[in-house]
């Protein structure tokens, strides 16, 4: 079925994104075919959700974004990984990433981890927060970095698009890595020498 006409409220969406909604909403179980006001209404107010997630995507660069970060130390060695795809490309960084609306941060921060790496953890006490600006990528995030206890797991690339290497790295060898800005940020914050 092609969607002809103009839907009040409705505006900037492709025809392409429109019919992706339309054929979800179709799909829909509570699908009413014959009550075309309240599909209407369904299909304009799941053009607005669209639209927000959209919105949504994009954390940092129109205002900052809130990003965790997990420290995730076991046997005198810290869990790493190499980013790629996004700024700070080939750098070394703690599972991390942007928290999702709603969500508490050592929710974030266990999630994170899980998508990234395969690992469980349960993230513990306050946070240390760290403010970055990444003026290249027009990115400026404000990044929550918690302690966390590894449960259980061993870390595997579970995103490859966005590393490329998962490592338990020594202590002692984390400084002779290129890190992440917020990382070297963090560390810094603790005392640590700047790497």
């Amino acid at each position: 079925m092609e969607i002809t006409g103009t839907i009040p409220g409705v505006t900037g969406y492709t025809v392409a994104e429109l019919r992706d909604i339309w054929n979800g909403m179709v799909a829909d179980p509570d699908w009413e075919p014959d009550d075309w006001e309240l599909n209407a209404r369904r299909l304009a107010c799941m053009a607005v959700g669209l639209a927000n997630q959209l919105a949504r995507r994009k954390p940092g660069r129109e205002h900052p974004g809130v990003g965790v970060a997990a420290v995730i130390v076991r046997d005198g060695k810290l869990l790493m990984l190499q980013r790629q795809g996004a700024h700070g490309e080939g750098s070394w960084s703690v599972p991390g990433g942007w928290m999702e609306h709603g969500e508490d941060w050592h929710a974030a921060v266990e999630r994170e981890v899980l998508e990234e790496t395969g690992v469980r953890v349960k993230a513990w006490g306050s946070p240390k927060v760290t403010f970055d600006d990444f003026p290249d990528d027009g990115i400026h995030c404000v990044t929550l970095f918690s302690w966390a206890i590894h449960l259980d797991g061993e870390p595997e690339i579970k995103e490859p698009a966005k590393a490329k290497a998962v490592e338990w790295v020594p202590l002692s060898e984390v400084c002779d890595r290129e890190l992440f800005l917020p990382l070297r940020t963090f560390m810094q914050g603790l005392g640590l020498p700047d790497p």
